[in-house]
């Protein structure tokens, strides 16, 4: 007997890392950077050019080099939170893997996005690990029935993850 599927699994799958546009401070300026949100990531990890541009000085802890990240929400959310992140020489992931329709939006009517340009293919040059996820997400789910993605609310707005149709 043949199972039925609903036919957005028989397309091709894309899967929505959750991103989100953040402000980090130093004490010399801020900037505002793309990140990827990993909760299952043991640490943050931060590219050596965004620590540069940001003015940020490095500690050593061991063999690693660490960069203190004042980051602060976005869309009236006045919530500030510290971690140390990992300086990689090179780290940028792109996400999603190609750029998925721009009607995908349509799924998420009203919310304040945390990257209003989630669905498009751009590189992430941080990333929020399970060191600091627990104080950056707050209440507030919105989709994510069967095969379509969700948007939690953080500080920075909805992210938006899951597999969807490309």
């Amino acid at each position: 007997d043949a199972i039925s599927l609903p036919t957005y699994h028989l397309n091709e799958s894309i899967l929505l890392r959750p991103t989100a546009i953040i402000k980090i401070v130093s004490k010399e300026r801020y900037i505002f950077e793309r990140a990827l949100i990993d909760p299952s990531a043991e640490c943050s990890m931060i590219s050596k050019e965004v620590v540069r541009r940001l003015g940020a000085k490095t500690v050593r802890v061991g063999n690693k080099e660490r960069c203190l990240l004042n980051i602060h929400g976005n869309h009236g959310i006045s919530t500030t939170v510290e971690t140390y992140a990992e300086v990689r020489s090179k780290y940028r992931v792109v996400t999603p893997v190609k750029s998925i329709d721009a009607r995908i939006m349509d799924e998420f009517p009203g919310l304040q996005l945390a990257d209003p340009q989630f669905h498009v293919a751009s590189p992430a040059n941080i990333m929020l690990g399970g060191d600091i996820y627990s104080r950056i997400i707050r209440n507030g789910v919105s989709g994510g029935s069967f095969g379509k993605p969700l948007a939690q609310f953080t500080i920075f707005g909805f992210i938006i993850s899951g597999s969807c149709s490309s």
